[in-house]
């Protein structure tokens, strides 16, 4: 019986690590989007205002589905609740930025990224405490880009006039940034030993 058990903790194992290879590589891509659409931003900061919707929309909608997937393909010891609905809100408005007139949305996109920004950032302050609590390296990384984004979340929502004025610049700084948190974030990554 000791070695059934060995045999279903090591096919866990296994498991997991594949899941994690899979998410370095997508975690990988993501990030050099996200650190191309920036430098993007930078580049063409007068096309990127009625760009921003788009290339928001579509990085929304990518985001959440695959939130979506990540939470469905978790063990159900390892799912937090707050993914599941991250990916669905991020798609719903996804869509809505994509359907809705430019001009009205660039005016609603810096509350709606604010809100995203702030529900982000305290997920992922969530996460980084499950790391913590199964004693995983690494999860100072999360706490600080947590931070951040709390920040930046509320720079967002307290004055969005000005945002709104800049907000082409700040979106592409926000990207080159993340994307090289993410990208630090994915290498950091280790396979699992249980």
């Amino acid at each position: 019986m000791l070695h059934y058990n060995d045999d279903i903790i090591d096919d866990v194992n296994d498991r997991l690590n594949k899941r994690l290879h899979t998410m370095r590589i997508v975690g990988i891509v993501i990030a050099i989007v996200m650190i191309i659409c920036g430098i993007l931003c930078l580049i063409f900061p007068t096309k990127t205002l009625s760009a921003i919707v788009i290339i928001g929309a579509i990085m929304l909608i990518v985001s959440g589905v695959y939130q979506i997937i990540d939470y469905v393909s978790l063990p159900s010891i390892l799912r937090f609740a707050g993914n599941m609905s991250s990916g669905v809100f991020n798609v719903i408005i996804g869509l809505i930025l994509l359907i809705s007139p430019k001009q009205l949305t660039i005016n609603i996109l810096v509350y709606i990224f604010g809100f995203i920004l702030l529900f982000y950032g305290i997920n992922k302050l969530t996460f980084a405490h499950q790391l913590s609590y199964f004693n995983m390296q690494g999860y100072s990384w999360p706490v600080i880009t947590s931070i951040i984004t709390i920040v930046v979340a509320i720079i967002f929502l307290v004055s969005p006039m000005f945002v709104s004025f800049i907000l082409s610049y700040m979106l592409a700084i926000y990207l080159i940034v993340e994307g090289i948190i993410q990208l630090v974030e994915t290498m950091k990554l280790h396979d699992l030993i249980l």
